[in-house]
């Protein structure tokens, strides 16, 4: 079974930022230490990840935008994150006015991108994070 699992997923692409901690580099805009790392130490026994990370920042957002909104309703809500260019500890968080989700990229959310190769997770954007080239499959 488990040989079976292991070739179901080789090729896969996965955002490693969502299960695991991440290096300096993952961080460009707040790098370690940021204002969770002793909170989760203290509260879990353990270091902060890109889970803890992204749970931070998303609550900052939305408190933020309920604060520029001087509201709580959706629309009002809404309109001050279409309008926010928040900066968490991922990087800045801008909404596509068309579809209601935050850009990635260098200029955005740089989430590091992985391949699952030879059973491994193998980064290969952004280059600073580089461990591997994406293979693509066959």
């Amino acid at each position: 079974m488990r040989i079976l699992v292991s070739i179901a997923v080789l090729g896969l692409l996965i955002l490693p930022a969502q299960a695991q901690t991440l290096p300096e580099w993952a961080y460009p805009v707040n790098p370690p230490p940021r204002p969770i790392d002793d909170k989760v130490q203290k509260r879990f026994n353990a270091a902060a990840g890109g889970d803890h990370a992204y749970g931070y920042d998303c609550m900052s957002l939305v408190l933020t935008a309920f604060k520029e909104a001087a509201s709580i309703k959706p629309d009002a809500v809404a309109k001050a994150m279409l309008a926010s260019k928040f900066v968490g500890l991922h990087g800045k968080y801008v909404f596509n006015p068309k579809n209601h989700t935050v850009n990635f990229g260098p200029d955005f959310l740089p989430l590091p991108t992985a391949q699952i190769q030879n059973g491994k997770s193998v980064i290969f954007w952004p280059e600073a994070g580089v461990g591997g080239q994406y293979i693509a499959p066959k």
